[in-house]
């Protein structure tokens, strides 16, 4: 074990702290999150989705378990208590995040839009291929569009 210096020593010279850049997680890169939001919008009904459905899709296209146990739910296959959605408050920031690039916009009825320019930029992250693969093959395993009242009842299987 080596030996601690002991307290009286003190270091003489000068030393400087210096800011190291640390990596942040793709998934949780605002782009990232940007463009998930983008293509699920695309594939609701209407380009829009209500705030409850946006955070439902948001918790499902996450990660491969999420992904499968929402089907399941989606489905009406296995229990209602089999999944428990969690609500990412980071989903507040990247909405208005696109909001502040026009990408998205609240309409009538509380519900997020795609803005003719978002709409653009989703059909460009859906076409090329190497990007979100995986989140886009979730989407389209999923027959149609997505509507505010499929999600109020896989919600209401929950109550």
């Amino acid at each position: 074990m080596p030996e601690l210096l002991p307290e009286s020593v003190v270091l003489e010279g000068p030393f400087r702290f210096v800011a190291q850049p640390s990596p942040v997680p793709g998934d949780v890169r605002s782009i990232h999150r940007i463009a998930l939001l983008l293509i699920t919008l695309r594939k609701c009904h209407g380009d829009t989705a209500t705030f409850e459905q946006l955070h439902v899709l948001n918790w499902a296209i996450h990660s491969p378990s999420s992904q499968a146990e929402f089907l399941s739910a989606f489905q009406q296959k296995g229990r209602p208590d089999d999944i428990i959605v969690r609500f990412d408050p980071g989903l507040n920031r990247t909405i208005d995040l696109a909001r502040g690039l026009t990408l998205v916009a609240w309409g009538s009825g509380k519900r997020l839009g795609l803005t003719p320019e978002g709409l653009k930029r989703a059909n460009e992250i859906s076409r090329t291929t190497g990007i979100l693969d995986r989140e886009k093959g979730f989407l389209d395993s999923i027959n149609g569009k997505i509507s505010h009242s499929m999600i109020e009842r896989l919600v209401s299987r929950w109550d």
